[in-house]
């Protein structure tokens, strides 16, 4: 554990700006503290679905729109800077808990995802990034309730 004082010595930026192509999406992320965010983020999941009947297999892709909101715990930020890596662009080991709306136009359904997750988030090139976070949730499926591991994994740009 640090010290708050240790914890001054941290610059990072109070906003950074995505542009994800898995899945494709923008999202926010500001910083709140020194070592807690909020990620807001709007994009769109990709489901194949094959589907074989009377021995003909169709293939479909469908494109479903989500609005995610994610509070993060930073939880490395200082040992990071003490083995010299770096930690611009909230790179770094986190807590989270992920509440995320989904939509599908064509069946007019819906789903919301809620829980906890652990994750990691990466920067190279100052313009590159990757995250990957995986968790045990639910799934609200309009009047369907489904417990079981939630996640992301998103690679992208960072815009500023």
């Amino acid at each position: 554990m640090y010290s708050q004082s240790a914890n001054d010595t941290l610059k990072l930026k109070k906003t950074a700006i995505r542009l994800h192509f898995l899945p494709f999406g923008f999202s926010v992320e500001q910083r709140l503290s020194k070592n807690a965010t909020l990620i807001m983020d709007l994009g769109t999941n990709y489901n194949l679905t094959i589907m074989s009947q009377q021995s003909i297999d169709e293939a479909e892709i469908m494109l479903l729109p989500y609005i995610e909101f994610e509070p993060r715990i930073y939880t490395n930020f200082q040992s990071r800077l003490e083995k010299g890596k770096k930690i611009n662009y909230f790179s770094g080991a986190y807590g989270a808990f992920k509440a995320k709306g989904i939509t599908d136009l064509i069946f007019e359904g819906w789903l919301i995802q809620t829980g906890p997750l652990i994750g990691y988030q990466s920067v190279f090139s100052n313009f590159f990034y990757w995250n990957i976070g995986i968790g045990v949730g639910s799934t609200f499926i309009e009047e369907d309730i489904r417990f079981g591991i939630i996640g992301e994994f998103k690679l992208g740009l960072n815009l500023n």
